[in-house]
């Protein structure tokens, strides 16, 4: 459940002549905008001497999840800052729709990935910004657990450690004489530790 409530944002393409006469004009997103204008989606905004055509695709509602504060704070480091906005059936404007807005960078990469989709990263409007700083600081990154590593004077003094002993008052790594391994038991226990039955 989202604990900042849903941020519309306005999407605008355009959409170039085709480079050849086999070729067809593709939707791109190319802007952002807040607050939106009076427009329904998908209306043809300008068409330039060029050829150039501006399209207002409509309003998407940009959710906002606990889960992905960390990923949010990735995005407020980049320079700048970014939505990645998808959509559908870009190769034709009366079909085209309006797929999916993030500020999630993991997820617009992930997009970037479907053939279906027309993938854009554009920068992130300043009023935006703030509200995505704001809900990010509300869920801070957990310290995350780190093992405690022997200090210096530790591993310098070996009293401050439990030593390890072996059968019969030995170390690791120390060799028994002959006259010591005669005395051992098959359990390693000298012959004067053995139980008496």
């Amino acid at each position: 459940m989202s604990a900042h409530p849903p941020i519309p944002v306005a999407v605008i393409a355009r959409s170039w002549p085709p480079a050849t006469k086999w070729g067809a004009r593709v939707l791109q997103p190319a802007l952002l905008m807040m607050p939106a204008p009076p427009l329904p989606p998908r209306s043809l905004m300008s068409r330039s001497e060029s050829g150039v055509e501006t399209w207002f695709m409509g309003v998407h509602q940009l959710q906002l999840h606990p889960g992905d504060a960390a990923n949010l704070r990735a995005n407020l480091a980049m320079s700048p800052p970014s939505l990645w906005v998808s959509l559908s059936h870009a190769e034709d404007p009366d079909k085209a729709e309006l797929h999916l807005v993030t500020a999630d960078p993991f997820e617009g990469e992930a997009m970037a990935t479907d053939p279906g989709l027309r993938v854009e990263r554009l920068p992130m409007p300043e009023v935006l910004i703030a509200h995505i700083a704001e809900f990010a600081a509300l869920f801070p990154e957990e310290e995350r657990f780190r093992k405690k590593r022997r200090s210096g004077i530790e591993a310098e003094d070996p009293s401050l450690s439990a030593p390890r002993i072996l059968p019969g008052g030995h170390r690791p790594g120390q060799r028994r004489t002959e006259a010591e391994v005669a005395k051992l038991t098959p359990a390693g226990l000298p012959r004067s530790q053995r139980v008496q039955r």
